[in-house]
């Protein structure tokens, strides 16, 4: 199996997973975005240094030179995250997620200018396609809602866009997956704690339930995506986030009894179809070389 079809997997799973993550965020209730978001870093935390201390022979280590980007891809991961968790709370589940869906085309922008992996003039066109179309999903006049909302989920996928980029960036620097998992993950409970503390709300049992859940599921997801622009680059992969889209449509429907506006799923359309025609693009000037 070559190091695309590896990353393509973990991006499928790691989408999956974070949409489960997002249905469990959305079942927990109404409690503070950053609290949801420590108990998901918490629990997540756990799993993945149990993870890394039960492989005794090989023990990642920290290194130094790696902590500067680690640290800064942890603040603009958490941020997204925070933002995530909000929009999930206050839009639809499915127009949250697609506007979260604008960060594989932010991470092309990003990629160029962090990556020196720059987009070819279509591409280009594709990202703007993109923007259209998540232009049509945030505007409050076509589909209802505050714009604050719309803004934030935005931030929240452009902040992605720039993690994801990061992530790549630090794993050509050498750095081990599973410390980048690690830093996130325990850096993120560290940065959510004093506002958690500030401003706890008592959570019943099933809320518990819910945040464990959705903590496990954010593992999950944080493996996958780690692992998967660890083995690929952006550009070769990012469109099978668009997975997402579909996941979601069905977890909102289903799950929730939500239904889009017509504007919104022409934006979901559009988004999607500037995905698939980046990496149909993607593919064909790798043939031709």
């Amino acid at each position: 199996m070559t190091n695309r079809q590896k990353g393509i997997i973990f991006l499928i799973f790691s989408v999956f997973s974070f949409d489960l993550m997002n249905v469990f965020v959305r079942l927990s209730g109404d409690l503070p975005s950053i609290q949801k978001a420590f108990f998901r870093n918490f629990v997540a935390g756990i799993v993945i240094l149990l993870f890394i201390f039960r492989d005794k022979k090989n023990k990642p280590r920290l290194e130094k030179r790696h902590i500067p980007l680690l640290t800064l891809r942890s603040i603009i991961g958490s941020l997204a995250m925070i933002a995530n968790y909000y929009a999930v709370d206050h839009l639809i589940l499915s127009d949250a997620v697609v506007l979260q869906k604008i960060g594989p085309f932010c991470t092309i922008i990003f990629s160029a200018v962090i990556l020196k992996e720059k987009p070819k003039f279509a591409q280009v066109g594709f990202i703007f396609l993109a923007f259209i179309g998540a232009a049509l999903v945030a505007n409050p006049a076509l589909n209802g809602g505050l714009i604050s909302d719309y803004l934030i989920a935005l931030g929240g996928g452009a902040g992605a866009g720039l993690a994801y980029t990061l992530v790549r960036k630090i794993s050509q620097n050498g750095c081990n997956k599973n410390v980048m998992i690690a830093f996130f993950s325990i850096f993120s409970c560290l940065f959510c704690l004093p506002f958690t503390l500030a401003a706890y709300h008592p959570m019943d049992s099933m809320q518990w339930i819910y945040l464990l859940l959705a903590g496990l599921a954010a593992c999950g997801g944080q493996i996958g995506v780690t692992y998967a622009y660890g083995y690929a680059a952006a550009r070769e992969i990012s469109v099978f986030e668009y997975f997402g889209v579909i996941f979601a449509a069905f977890f909102s429907f289903f799950l929730f009894k939500e239904v889009p506006t017509v504007y919104a799923m022409i934006g979901y359309l559009l988004v999607v179809i500037a995905g698939v025609s980046v990496f149909v693009y993607s593919k064909r000037i790798q043939r031709s070389l």
